[in-house]
Formats: C-alpha cells, sequence, structure tokens
C-alpha cells in the first residue's frame, strides 16, 4: 500500500492505472527446460490502446529508434558464469551453502586446459 511518489502514471490521488498485456507474437517460442511451455513477451498498453511509454519494452524500443535515427545499431549479449559444485543440492542447504567443494581447484573460464577437465 506505498504507492511511490514522483511519477505521473501513478499517485494515491490517480491510483494505478489498469494494463493490458498485449502479446509480441514474435517472440512466442518453446522454453526447452520446461515440457509443454511456451514463452511469450508482451508490450503494456493503456486501456484506450496507447503504449506505456514508461515501461521496459517501450524505453528500450525508443532507444532503439534514436540509434537508428542516427544511422547506429546496438549489439548486446550476456556473458552467463556459472560455478559448479560437488555438494548435492540437499547438502548444500544443510551447509547453508557456505563451505561447499568447487568441481574445480581453480576457475576454468578462459583456461585452454579446461576441456580436459571432463573426465573428472
Amino acid at each position: 500500500m506505498n504507492t511511490v511518489e514522483g511519477y505521473a502514471m501513478s499517485s494515491w490521488e490517480r491510483g494505478y492505472g489498469d494494463f493490458a498485456m498485449v502479446p509480441d507474437l514474435s517472440t512466442l517460442r518453446l522454453i526447452p527446460w520446461h515440457e509443454k511451455t511456451a514463452l511469450c513477451l508482451a508490450d503494456l498498453a493503456w486501456e484506450d490502446g496507447g503504449p506505456v511509454v514508461a515501461s521496459p519494452r517501450q524505453i528500450l524500443r525508443r532507444q532503439l529508434e534514436r540509434l537508428e535515427e542516427r544511422g547506429l545499431r546496438a549489439s548486446a549479449a550476456t556473458e552467463l558464469e556459472f560455478i559448479l559444485f560437488k555438494d548435492t543440492y540437499e547438502d548444500a542447504f544443510s551447509k547453508g551453502y557456505r563451505d561447499l567443494q568447487p568441481a574445480n581447484q581453480y576457475n576454468l573460464d578462459y583456461s585452454l586446459l579446461a576441456t580436459g577437465e571432463s573426465s573428472r
């Protein structure tokens, strides 16, 4: 019940408006980690169909348009890193996720020898 102050689109006086979630079917895809499940992103729209310009997808869309106006194009990617441990999920939970035993003695992120480590 704490309405954040300072936003034109919401306040105690105005409330939080109702949004429509408009599916972007170009993003529809099956997700491999959950059988018989699909993912579809959506754009937020006001009840009258107008875009909610403060929504993340609209902000990103506008930034991409501004780049295009200047003859530029954005390119981005994520870098996902993870660490493997020998502990089971149950053991890790019981230990409060502390003092876990790493599967490797050192970081193998950029090691040419890392491909040979799978035999352990």
